[in-house]
């Protein structure tokens, strides 16, 4: 590994624990959400990213768990699947944003250019997304 993949690679590893503390500290942050429990289901052990419930006074914010198929995009995501965890009500708008906070070699112009299927079926950026939900995202190319 040369020293600018080194350097990319703790780039994206210190945007990855950035992100995730905000993640966490804005919730925390009213005084309304002061007093948290954090559950995980038991379904969500081999999930990378768990499922959870925030449980407030009275409140609850749940989240979606969404697989995403990566297709021909080796270059730019080391893997073929994986999953979201992103709260409810979500469309594929916000999955789009969290694949690119993940992802930061998949950029919004990129984005804009791909099919994306939800569940085999087109979407638009405003389709709305339920839990269990599996999205394809598929670049656009060219040649011959």
């Amino acid at each position: 590994m040369g020293k600018s993949e080194a350097k990319a690679s703790r780039r994206r590893f210190l945007r990855w624990v950035f992100f995730g503390a905000i993640g966490i500290a804005v919730p925390l942050a009213g005084e309304s959400l002061a007093k948290v429990a954090f559950t995980v289901s038991p379904a969500a052990v081999g999930m990378q990213t768990p499922s959870a419930i925030f449980t407030t006074e009275g409140t609850e914010a749940t989240f979606l768990r969404i697989k995403v198929e990566y297709f021909q995009m080796g270059q730019y995501v080391n893997l073929s699947e994986e999953y979201f965890s992103i709260q409810s009500p979500a469309s594929v708008r916000d999955l789009a944003t969290a694949v690119m906070m993940r992802h930061p070699s998949i950029s919004s112009q990129m984005m804009n250019t791909m099919l994306i299927l939800v569940n085999g079926t087109p979407a638009k950026a405003s389709t709305s997304l339920k839990d269990n939900d599996e999205v394809d995202l598929i670049p656009l190319v060219a040649g011959g």
